[in-house]
């Protein structure tokens, strides 16, 4: 009696054992399922974060837009122009953008074709209306503007998706809205600028930023508005705002058309698609 006692006491002890196991286990897959940081309760850190950001931007092959630009002065005075876009996404960093005025007439023609290199610096083939050729971009001046919108050439590099092992990322605000990162240059790295903040939504979706000076003083800030997000978390913004600050400007870009994936033409990444100047319609079907 006594043995089939003690038996009866193992077995008791083995149930309460299994059903405190599956007890804790439910909890911990709730506690989980609770908590978007995770187990550990960490967030996601700053790498990660712009990772994300630029992978859903990049997930396309090509892509054309074309845009209308307002020009708005401190006064009311307002500027109007108009550009075409092609871009060429590669995975192997390879990326190739085309951008090509057609309005005002002052500006018809004016282009620049930019040629990402994974570790090497980027190539920018500039046209003027003045000049009848094309020329290279002289190092050191990527931090000019270009066709007198307040983007500089390295902006124009950077909206393709920036290369992050050349900058340093540091997570400085996080709640349940947006998280705000500092991303700073790493040594050696030619930039216009000393330090740029990132305000980025829960859905990886960048929605500003600000530029700082090689003094450190707020340069610009650069708001996405009208944000369009695809089935698979491909973002775009339809609307664009860049105040700047030291200019007294605001540059206001709006996306008439876009396509996407349709198979943009090799030739237009080229020096010789440069050299043509033609009307807005020519273009179209490009």
């Amino acid at each position: 009696m006594a043995g089939h006692s003690f038996c009866s006491e193992q077995t008791r002890l083995k149930i309460k054992s299994k059903i405190c196991w599956g007890i804790l286990s439910v909890l911990f897959l709730f506690c989980i399922f609770l908590d978007p940081k995770g187990i550990h309760g960490s967030d996601l850190d700053a790498n990660d974060i712009m990772s994300k950001v630029w992978q859903r931007y990049r997930d396309a092959e090509d892509e054309k837009e074309r845009m209308k630009i307002t020009l708005i002065y401190q006064g009311g005075k307002q500027v109007e122009k108009e550009l075409f876009k092609w871009t060429q996404f590669s995975s192997d960093g390879r990326d190739k953008s085309v951008i090509k005025f057609t309005r005002p007439v002052a500006d018809k023609g004016l282009g620049v074709l930019i040629l990402r290199e994974p570790e090497k610096r980027d190539i920018y083939w500039l046209k003027k209306p003045s000049l009848r050729n094309i020329r290279r971009l002289p190092m050191g001046d990527e931090d000019e503007y270009f066709g007198g919108i307040d983007l500089t050439f390295e902006d124009l590099r950077q909206s393709l998706g920036e290369r992050q092992k050349d900058f340093l990322y540091r997570l400085t605000q996080s709640n349940e809205d947006v998280w705000v990162i500092e991303a700073l240059p790493k040594k050696g790295i030619v930039t216009g600028y000393t330090k740029r903040m990132f305000w980025v939504d829960r859905q990886f979706v960048l929605r500003k930023v600000t530029y700082y000076d090689g003094e450190g003083s707020l340069l610009k800030a650069q708001r996405n508005l009208d944000i369009h997000i695809s089935d698979e978390g491909r973002w775009r913004a339809n609307r664009i705002e860049v105040e700047n600050l030291r200019l007294g400007r605001t540059t206001v870009i709006k996306i008439v058309e876009r396509k996407i994936n349709s198979r943009v033409s090799a030739r237009i990444f080229t020096r010789g698609f440069l050299l043509i100047n033609r009307p807005a319609d020519f273009y179209q079907n490009w």
